[in-house]
């Protein structure tokens, strides 16, 4: 945080409201098609930035069908966050999220901090696709879940343990699809294609007729439907951890952790040492996987046993948030170790060995006695003061964040509905195990219902009792349209803590099951698993993927013609893979530069979303969106070659 950026918020927070900031979207957007309504941000904010001055959150209403626009109608949650630059580039930036069934807007601070780079010249749009974050209001089952969290309830007074689910078996989503088609809405509306032609109507209804596009995951499958069915006003396209139009993605969903453990193995074998000292770590491997299925490594006194699945979560959680760093760079050892059932090496890493603290001292030991006193002690100073300065600045922000926050408090978070709230829990603990039950039942169907004060106040008199029924009805009557909003908001959140795993199982099966699924068999599936490298990685693969074709029974498949067949652009993209990532194809930036002419870098020591690994996949990108016609400099990748341990 620059000294800069302190003063320009610190001058936001106490000038007077800036009224054209985003005048126009506070007007209904600028086009009429599509209009804007303008909502509290999700908290919390970026620290650096002020509701309704450099960020600003709403929604777009646009129609269920683009060919039907005088049909159904659904609206798309968005957040605008300003370029930091005075003369930014026209060409905002907008991230398509992953999933699908993802979301952007709920995080609206962690993706800002994912984009910050390309804030000093765009602005940056988030947003959540149809069925999926805040927008998926349409596709939700409020009856169905409301039966859902009252057994929840049940099995909670009743002391009832949840057992572990069948991978086999699936969730039925018939009596939802049923509650969904009676709301009128066509579920068969909520594909990729329309999700493209969404983020063309978004672009137009914030005033963005030219525009770049960052995809991510199934963003990235998005992207390319953007670039065959919708590119007007696109100037450049990065797709980050790809999943490619022609890939049958659940029939080979074992196949990314495959090609991983495959890129530890060539990178080994591309360096000497590594190579010298483990001529076959490809069997060796194979060898440790089926050492440990027959024969798992004991628990020690500071972890459990080590088998099978410690050994793929050994491949699968490199580079992860928490994870010790480096761990690439001993697993040749590791393994080998593992292959004659001992694991040193493994609990070493495990237990952050290989992350040491980083402290003035620590940076400066390697050079005692290899550089003159004097310019020691400067450097030691420098580094020190360096420290200091991390401390503080990441105390102003969170002061300034804090600040920020009591500025713009939003009328969503309201005193009246806290004291109702309070209410309605202190009587709630009075219930016996039925009758809390049914107001569970009750409160979570209500949201599917006229969100207004004659439906809080029949909630509570159904089933509320003296006297906080007298009391709730006192606050029921005086409570402002920000209060009823911040009750239904609380509701939400609260119910939504509960069944958050089933509603992300339909906002994902609504798109892979109409038009994923269809293109896969769970023939196809078994056949590709008996092709893997690592046969060990097998079971893994089933457990995450089998009960997809269960749960596919419940939906109809959709056909969109061409939607998986390869095309043409005249728009320049960027295609970014990891060598790391395994939930897509490390090898897919390749096969995208061969299919759809794109310019590709592939990063070692880089997992799923390479921007979150290094900062030369930030600049890469960057470099690739200002000039996207140009040669990409991509000299940093050399850098993150993993250094390999031997003995």
């Amino acid at each position: 945080m620059t000294y800069e950026q302190i003063v320009a918020v610190i001058s936001a927070l106490l000038a007077p409201p800036d009224g054209s900031a985003f005048e126009t979207l506070k007007s209904g957007g600028f086009e009429p098609a599509y209009p804007v309504a303008i909502e509290a941000c999700p908290r919390p904010l970026p620290a650096l930035d002020v509701e309704g001055q450099t960020v600003i959150c709403g929604r777009i209403n646009v129609p269920e069908n683009h060919d039907k626009p005088e049909g159904n109608r659904i609206d798309l949650a968005f957040a605008v966050l300003k370029a930091r630059s005075t003369a930014p580039a026209p060409d905002a930036l907008i991230y398509l999220h992953g999933g699908p069934g993802g979301r952007a807007v709920p995080d609206v601070q962690f993706n800002a901090g994912i984009f910050d780079a390309f804030r000093e010249r765009r602005d940056l749009v988030l947003f959540d696709q149809r069925a999926s974050g805040i927008s998926a209001q349409t596709v939700t089952c409020f009856n169905d879940q409301a039966e859902q969290l009252a057994q929840v309830v049940k099995d909670a007074a009743s002391g009832a343990e949840a057992t572990a689910e069948d991978p086999e078996e699936a969730p039925d989503f018939r009596p939802c699809l049923a509650e969904i088609a009676s709301k009128g809405v066509n579920i068969a509306d909520y594909s990729t294609t329309q999700n493209a032609r969404d983020v063309r109507a978004i672009m137009s209804a914030l005033g963005y007729p030219q525009y770049v596009a960052y995809g991510v995951s199934y963003g990235t499958l998005l992207g390319q439907e953007l670039l065959r069915t919708a590119p007007e006003g696109l100037t450049a396209v990065v797709l980050d951890s790809i999943v490619p139009v022609d890939s049958r993605s659940y029939d080979t969903n074992g196949l990314p952790l495959d090609l991983a453990i495959a890129a530890v193995v060539d990178q080994c074998a591309a360096d000497a040492a590594c190579a010298a000292a483990f001529p076959d770590l490809e069997g060796t491997i194979n060898f440790a996987g089926e050492r440990l299925k027959r024969e798992p490594i004991p628990a020690s006194r500071t972890r459990g046993a080590v088998g099978v699945a410690e050994l793929v979560a050994l491949f699968e959680n490199r580079n992860s948030m928490g994870n010790p760093p480096n761990v690439t760079g001993f697993i040749p050892q590791i393994v080998t170790e593992f292959s004659v059932g001992e694991s040193t090496t493994y609990d070493a890493v495990m237990a952050g060995a290989t992350r040491p603290a980083v402290t003035p001292e620590s940076l400066l030991t390697p050079f005692i006695g290899k550089i003159p006193q004097d310019r020691l002690a400067l450097a030691y100073a420098a580094a020190q003061a360096g420290q200091a300065l991390g401390i503080q600045s990441k105390a102003v922000e969170t002061m300034l964040s804090q600040l920020s926050f009591q500025a713009t408090r939003p009328d969503t978070l309201s005193d009246l509905e806290q004291l109702l709230d309070d209410e309605l829990s202190a009587a709630a603990r009075e219930l016996d195990a039925t009758a809390l039950v049914a107001l569970a039942r009750d409160y979570a169907r209500m949201l599917g219902g006229t969100r207004d004060a004659a439906a809080i106040l029949t909630l509570a008199e159904a089933h509320i009792p003296e006297p906080h029924l007298t009391r709730a009805r006192g606050l029921v009557a005086v409570m402002s349209e920000a209060d009823i909003a911040a009750f239904y908001e609380r509701a939400g959140k609260d119910t939504g803590k509960y069944l958050a795993g089933a509603t992300g199982a339909l906002d994902l099966a609504i798109y892979a099951c109409q038009e994923s699924m269809p293109y896969n068999t769970r023939e196809g599936f078994e056949a590709e698993l008996a092709n893997l490298r690592f046969p060990f990685t097998a079971e893994s693969a089933r457990e995450g993927t089998v009960g997809f074709y269960a749960l596919c029974e419940n939906f109809q498949p959709v056909a969109h013609p061409g939607f998986h067949e390869w095309f043409t652009t005249g728009v320049p993209v960027l295609a970014l893979a990891g060598l790391n990532d395994t939930q897509t194809n490390g090898d897919a930036a390749a096969y995208l530069a061969e299919k759809l002419g794109a310019k590709a870098v592939t990063f070692p020591e880089s997992g799923h979303g390479t921007l979150l690994f290094s900062r030369c996949a930030v600049d890469v990108a960057l470099g690739f969106i200002e000039r996207p016609d140009s040669e990409l400099n991509t000299a940093c990748v050399d850098s993150l070659k993993p250094v390999f341990a031997v003995p």
